[in-house]
């Protein structure tokens, strides 16, 4: 999460059925997976393909626009600088997480490449507004905890005892804006200085001494209980980015997909 990134978000290796259809793309290393147990069998080297010798329970993506090539670059500045790409879920995991099985697959749709800096930006200038405001229409405070947020927590403590004399400036302060609002949300912020780590030390023995048995209530799960129409809260959720964060790089097939996914619903 803090460290540079060494892979792409998006792989282009294009994996086809034992049929000769396109089934999705992937990262070359998962594309050597398949090939080191004699699972697939390469049918071209540019653009690099491979073929599945079994066959396979699912059908691949769900969608057609998904097995598209997809660019490796900031959607919002269009850098593609890979050390500094980040995955942007549209629909905030906190609430996609509570999603119906059906809902979730076409997931990878909602999911873009971003900077860091457009990335923090995004959240702290807009995203969390958002939240707020469902927070408030659909009585959902930030006042529960759960596991996924909790873990996550923990993991960002673990990253900055461990990697912050290798973090750019600009990541430290997102992660510990980060976790600063997720301690808020617990309730277990008192003015803290992020920076001493026996500070972290003790946030993260308050944060182990949760009981699993006191994780009653989750903000995302109660709104996305009280979501009638899950499509018009992930159109809600796109259209808040693109208004927002105007992205000029932002793929035609996203847009398609889209209008596709309001008639697949209505």
């Amino acid at each position: 999460m803090s460290q540079a990134r060494k892979t792409p978000i998006y792989g282009n290796c294009q994996v086809y059925g034992p049929d000769g259809k396109l089934m999705f793309r992937c990262l070359k290393k998962r594309a050597n997976w398949y090939l080191s147990r004699n699972l697939a069998v390469i049918t071209n080297e540019d653009p690099f393909s491979i073929k599945l010798t079994f066959t396979p329970k699912g059908k691949g993506e769900s969608m057609d626009v998904l097995k598209l090539e997809r660019k490796n670059q900031c959607v919002v500045c269009g850098t593609e600088e890979l050390d500094i790409l980040t995955k942007h879920h549209l629909v905030p995991f906190v609430y996609r997480q509570h999603f119906p099985t059906k809902s979730k697959n076409h997931s990878s749709l909602f999911i873009v490449p971003i900077c860091r800096d457009c990335h923090y930006w995004y959240e702290n200038n807009y995203a969390r507004y958002l939240k707020e405001a469902l927070a408030e229409a659909y009585s959902a405070p930030f006042n529960g905890h759960y596991d996924v947020e909790k873990n996550k927590a923990l993991g960002v403590i673990k990253c900055l005892k461990q990697y912050s004399d290798r973090i750019p400036k600009d990541r430290l302060k997102f992660l510990r804006d980060e976790l600063k609002q997720n301690l808020i949300d617990f309730g277990l912020y008192n003015d803290e200085d992020l920076t001493d780590f026996s500070a972290l030390d003790e946030i993260k023995l308050k944060l182990d001494a949760e009981s699993k048995e006191k994780v009653t209530y989750s903000h995302g799960k109660t709104v996305v209980s009280r979501i009638e129409d899950l499509n018009e809260f992930e159109q809600m959720w796109s259209k808040h980015f693109i208004d927002s964060m105007k992205p000029k790089h932002m793929p035609d097939y996203f847009f398609t997909a889209l209008k596709n996914l309001v008639s697949e619903y209505s």
